[in-house]
Formats: structure tokens, sequence, C-alpha cells
């Protein structure tokens, strides 16, 4: 089962949209998404990416397939914005939250996104958000036949690359992986519940309604940084 971060419906989607006052435009376009529709009407045609080389040459289409996935784009600040969200929310309730661990640096130099010291009995957490797409040509035919496909190959691919060096520090991985439809694996939805009700504890709040806030807020930066990417490179009109 997928889960939907906060949102189990398109309508539920477009509800929540409302409540939060977002443009009619990002709503039109964020339902034309998930319904697999053109995002773009008119006389817009194909036209080529400026990330393509001759040997991989990238088409800009009306259904914005190429553009949540280029990496001319926004992609490094959509990962960002979501990361950043839950800094924020793990910080309310937990003493100790650092970004990008020096410690934890991989053989490439590469580290987890944050760190939080005394996650869960005591025991010190690392954390790394992803977004992935089921339309990523390296995931796209097995997603077809294969439910959560991309989710699970990009956890594994997370888990393959910092679990042994968070293991060798006696500190325990989670990787948070969101699909850019809005989708969540429960193995990335559990970790976001702990550090809610742990912001809710510190608020003296209701846990339930501080974490279904906190997905919805999640939900809502994912589906504004998809519909600045598909603005960022609309496809060329005709003359």
């Amino acid at each position: 089962m997928v889960i939907p971060i906060g949102i189990p419906s398109l309508w539920g989607a477009v509800l929540v949209l409302h409540r939060h006052y977002l443009a009619s435009t990002s709503i039109k376009m964020k339902a034309r998404h998930r319904l697999g529709m053109a995002l773009f009407t008119g006389r817009q045609r194909q036209s080529r990416c400026p990330c393509s080389t001759p040997a991989s040459p990238q088409a800009i289409d009306v259904f914005g397939r190429h553009v949540l996935l280029c990496r001319q784009g926004f992609r490094v600040r959509r990962h960002n914005r979501l990361r950043d969200m839950i800094v924020v929310q793990a910080r309310k309730g937990f003493s100790a939250v650092l970004s990008e661990p020096q410690h934890l640096n991989t053989s490439d130099g590469r580290r987890p996104d944050f760190l939080v010291s005394g996650f869960e009995q005591g025991k010190a957490a690392a954390f790394d958000v992803s977004v992935t797409s089921p339309l990523a040509p390296t995931y796209l035919a097995n997603s077809a036949t294969t439910p959560q496909y991309a989710e699970e190959r990009r956890a594994q691919e997370k888990l393959d690359k910092y679990e042994a060096t968070c293991e060798s520090h006696n500190i325990d991985f989670h990787p948070l992986i969101v699909n850019c439809f809005g989708g969540r694996l429960p193995s990335s939805v559990e970790p976001l519940r702990q550090i809610s009700h742990r912001a809710a504890s510190a608020d003296n709040a209701e846990a339930s309604l501080v974490h279904k806030y906190f997905m919805e807020k999640l939900s809502l930066s994912l589906l504004r940084e998809n519909v600045g990417m598909f603005l960022s490179k609309p496809p060329d009109v005709d003359p």
C-alpha cells in the first residue's frame, strides 16, 4: 500500500488546497497531473530540453514528464524544501538535530540529510529525504507491473549507501522516500509520525492533529515545487 502524504484522494487534495488558499492555476495543474492529463492546453508542441545531449535527447511535452526528472530543473530546491520542513519539525521536539552530519560521510563524500539524537529508545537516527518518480527511465518498466517499485528501489539505494556507515556509529538510518505524485511507503511515514508526536508533546498539542497538518504541509510544498517545475519549462508554442 502506498500512503499519500496526508491526502487520501484527488478530491481530498483539492479541499486541502482550497483551505490553504493555493492559486487556482496550481490546483488545476495538480489535478491534471494526478489524472495523467495534459498540463498545458492550446497550441503547445513538444520542445527539446537544454539538458539534452546527442546521445540522450530529452523532450519537454505537455504532460511534463521530463521536467520532474530534469537535472537542470528545480529538483534540488524541491528536495531542500521538504528536508528543511522536516528538520524544523524535528527541532520542535528534539534538542539535538544536526544537518548533514560530517562524521557520517560515505566514500563519495555524501552524507545523510540530518541526524536526530535520542530519536528512539535513546538511540540516534539519521535520515535522508528523496523524491522519486515511477516515470524515471530506470524505474518505468518495473513500475508498470510492480506497485511501489520506484519507492522501494530508491529506499534500498539509500540503505545501500548510508546504512553501513550509520551502523558503524551505532546510529539507525531511515530513508524518507516520497513519490512525486504524492505517495509514501509506510516505512517512511512512521518516522515522520514520531517526529510529529514529539513536536506535539513539546507544544502540549493533540498529536494526531499535529501529524495531520504536518503531512498536509509537506503535500502542499511538494505540490508547489512540482507546479513551479512545470511552469519553469513549458513546451514551445506554435507560431
